[in-house]
């Protein structure tokens, strides 16, 4: 037996030329499996945004249901004394409205609605607004970093990558083809969840900040009800269908804080990274997914600038577009190369005739 085992022929392994043939062929199908396998995450990753944009439509109609109105957008316009249009904050922020609805009811019990989301002088609305909120969060975001564990700010307070519409001022003329992204205070127009005009009181003597222009505030002792001239299913003249609710703005960060309107909390800027901050909204003036490239934005409009990519945008990390809530509740991917005539007519509720030719273009 023993003399039969030394004789037999030795046992034949690979080669060392084998073996290396055998990695390049595994290293070329996992070069081939990655692109593919970061596809399929993407795809998760946007499908799980619309997800959660079809919740926030979903709470929008509960509240309706309830309130025989929907949230105010945080943000509205008042008429200045020169008769011109202005932008301020409502008193909460419509997300802080929907809790109940989103199944967030804790948190909306500790709240105070006629005070402010940050009074000192009411910690339950502090410690409220300090909630993280996972549905709020798009997973598709590489500045995710700027945010302490991606889910709230250095004070603890909550944030969110989807923003309330409440107004667009892109330009409406269709002839101004050799600027046709123009944007400014004369094409202000309401959108769907923007509230009715309410007066404002003025906290100026409360900063020296150059950097913070709009300083006329909702005062909330005179208007303590946050569902004062809330908007109903009546003032959207152009329909559900045609009207944008939320939309996602991701990234915004307290690194690149750059609001323009006094906190009359703080005295210091708003920070519209929060969730629970009616700063939250953000009007349209821009396209979707405006300068995008390079990274970090050109030095024309660089990210760190308000209105500039993330920051207070229709803007999303996804591939050629931005996924957007509708009033009815229905949710589209809108395309980065849509017209700024198209994004405008999405926007604003009383378009009329004149808008419906886009109605179907952003898709």
């Amino acid at each position: 037996m023993l003399q039969r085992l030394q004789s037999g022929s030795p046992r034949k392994g690979f080669t060392l030329v084998e073996l290396l043939v055998v990695i390049a062929i595994i290293a070329v199908l996992v070069a081939m499996l990655i692109p593919a396998v970061q596809k399929v995450r993407e795809a998760a990753a946007r499908s799980t945004c619309q997800n959660n944009l079809r919740q926030l439509g979903v709470a929008l109609h509960n509240h309706n249901s309830s309130h025989n109105c929907f949230p105010p957008a945080g943000e509205y316009l008042y008429v200045e004394t020169n008769g011109s249009l202005k932008q301020t904050q409502n008193l909460q922020s419509p997300i802080t409205l929907l809790l109940p609805y989103i199944e967030q009811e804790g948190a909306y019990e500790l709240f105070t609605m006629s005070k402010r989301y940050n009074d000192p002088n009411f910690p339950g609305n502090q410690a409220a607004a300090k909630t993280v909120i996972k549905m709020l969060l798009c997973q598709t975001n590489p500045l995710r970093e700027m945010r302490f564990g991606g889910t709230t700010d250095s004070a603890g307070y909550g944030v969110s990558d989807y923003a309330p519409c409440p107004y667009t001022n892109l330009s409406s003329d269709p002839s101004n083809t050799s600027n046709p992204g123009a944007s400014g205070s004369a094409y202000l127009s309401a959108a769907a969840l923007m509230s009715t005009i309410i007066p404002v009181t003025d906290y100026s003597g409360m900063t020296t900040d150059p950097n913070i222009t709009n300083t006329k505030h909702l005062d909330n002792a005179l208007y303590p009800d946050p569902l004062f001239g809330a908007p109903n299913v009546g003032m959207i003249k152009d329909g559900l269908s045609n009207c944008l609710a939320f939309y996602e703005d991701v990234g915004r960060n307290e690194s690149w804080a750059s609001s323009r309107y006094l906190d009359p909390t703080t005295g210091l800027s708003r920070a519209s990274w929060r969730w629970a901050e009616p700063d939250n909204a953000s009007g349209v003036s821009k396209g979707i997914n405006a300068n995008k490239t390079p990274f970090g934005g050109p030095s024309t409009c660089p990210w760190t600038n308000h209105d500039c990519g993330p920051n207070n945008e229709i803007f999303s990390f996804h591939t050629g577009g931005a996924n957007v809530l509708f009033m009815d509740g229905h949710v589209s991917f809108l395309r980065e190369t849509i017209s700024p005539l198209v994004v405008r007519a999405l926007v604003t509720r009383a378009g009329g005739g004149a808008e419906t030719q886009y109605y179907a273009e952003g898709f």
